[in-house]
C-alpha cells in the first residue's frame, strides 16, 4: 500500500522502497539469527555425549528447593496462560500472580511445614498475591488489585490470629484449628 504523498511524488515512492528494503533486511537478519540459534542448540547436544545415569541423577529436585520450584513453576504456567489471553502484558502479570499464588497455596496446604517457622508469613504472602491477582483480574483496575490483596492477606492474618473450626479454612490460611464451643462445654464436667 502506497502512502499518500500530496505534491511529493518521486520522493515518497523512493521512501517507501527504502522502507521495504529495510523490512526485507530485518527479516533476513531474523532468519539468520534463528538458524544460528538452532545450529548452536544442535551442536551442544553433540558435546553432551552419552553420560551414564547414576542414582543421584534420578533423585529429582532437592527437598529444600521444592517449594521454590513449585512457586516458580506455577508463576511460569500462569504467565504463559496470561500471554495467550487478550490484554497483553497486564494479563501476563495477572496470570503470573494467580499462578504463583495458587501453586504456593497448593504446596503449603499439602506440606504444612515447608518453610519452617516462616509458614504463617508464607500463607499471608501467598494469599495476598493470589487475592491481588484475582481482584485485578476481576475489575481490571488498580483498586481491584488493592482490595483483593488487602482482603486476602488481611483475612489470612486475622484467621491465623483468631483460629477457626473449619478444616478447609485452616488448610487455606495455615491457621490452627480451635475447638468448638460445644466441644469445650462437653469437656467441662460439673
Amino acid at each position: 500500500m502506497e502512502p499518500s504523498c500530496a505534491g511529493f511524488g518521486v520522493e515518497c515512492t523512493n521512501q517507501s522502497k527504502e522502507m521495504e528494503i529495510r523490512r526485507e533486511a530485518v527479516k533476513t537478519i531474523h532468519k539468520f539469527i534463528s538458524t544460528l540459534i538452532c545450529a548452536l542448540v544442535l551442536v551442544t547436544f553433540g558435546f553432551a555425549g552419552d553420560n551414564t545415569i547414576s542414582p543421584k541423577d534420578l533423585k529429582g529436585i532437592p527437598r529444600h528447593h521444592r517449594y521454590f520450584w513449585a512457586v516458580a513453576g506455577g508463576a511460569a504456567v500462569g504467565a504463559g496462560i496470561g500471554v495467550f489471553l487478550p490484554g497483553g502484558t497486564k494479563t501476563a502479570i495477572k496470570g503470573l500472580m494467580i499462578g504463583s499464588g495458587g501453586s504456593s497455596l497448593w504446596y503449603l496446604s499439602r506440606h504444612p511445614n515447608a518453610v519452617g517457622d516462616w509458614t504463617p508469613w508464607a500463607y499471608v504472602g501467598t494469599n495476598t498475591t493470589l487475592g491481588g491477582g484475582l481482584g485485578w483480574l476481576a475489575c481490571d483496575c488498580g483498586t481491584g488489585f488493592g482490595l483483593g490483596a488487602l482482603a486476602a492477606g488481611g483475612g489470612t492474618a486475622l484467621i491465623q490470629a483468631m483460629g477457626t473450626n473449619n478444616q478447609t479454612v485452616a488448610d487455606v490460611t495455615g491457621a490452627q484449628r480451635t475447638r468448638s464451643s460445644a466441644a469445650n462445654r462437653a469437656s467441662i464436667k460439673p
